[in-house]
């Protein structure tokens, strides 16, 4: 695995800061961040990357979602798990759950959010994240374990 420490791909559940941490990281190891490159957005905003370009050249720091890694390529998606390090955004339940409801604006926001985190779940236990980091305010921290209201 050549130059791992800097192939990051940074997976978390919608609405953790996982963008703040994109950045963070992009801009520690002078590195382009790929703002959802791994994801399928549903509810807010576009894929317009060429992914293969991104994911194979290892100029990025990647972001993405783990309720929809499952719709990468599977040549894609098994390059990630064999190349990068995997680490994942932490915040409070509540306040996931708050900012989705706030983009998305219906009133079925439970059932979205029941579907997000089983599917998240399912996903996440199939992947080896090295970190795990929590955003508070301009403060980013590496965390041994989440605390257990959080979403990742």
């Amino acid at each position: 695995m050549e130059n791992a420490i800097h192939n990051i791909a940074v997976i978390s559940f919608p609405r953790t800061c996982s963008k703040t941490l994109t950045k963070f990281l992009a801009e520690k190891y002078n590195k382009i961040p790929a703002y959802g490159v791994l994801h399928k957005p549903e509810y807010l905003g576009k894929n317009e990357y060429n992914i293969r370009e991104v994911v194979f050249g290892q100029k990025h720091i990647l972001h993405g979602h783990w309720h929809s890694l499952d719709k990468l390529d599977l040549d894609v998606y098994d390059f990630i798990k064999e190349n990068y390090t995997i680490v994942s955004s932490h915040r409070d339940r509540r306040l996931v759950y708050q900012s989705l409801a706030k983009i998305i604006g219906q009133t079925d926001i439970n059932s979205i959010f029941e579907r997000l985190l089983l599917e998240t779940e399912a996903e996440k236990c199939k992947w080896n994240v090295l970190e795990h980091y929590t955003i508070e305010g301009d403060e980013i921290y590496t965390v041994q374990r989440p605390d257990p209201k959080s979403i990742r």
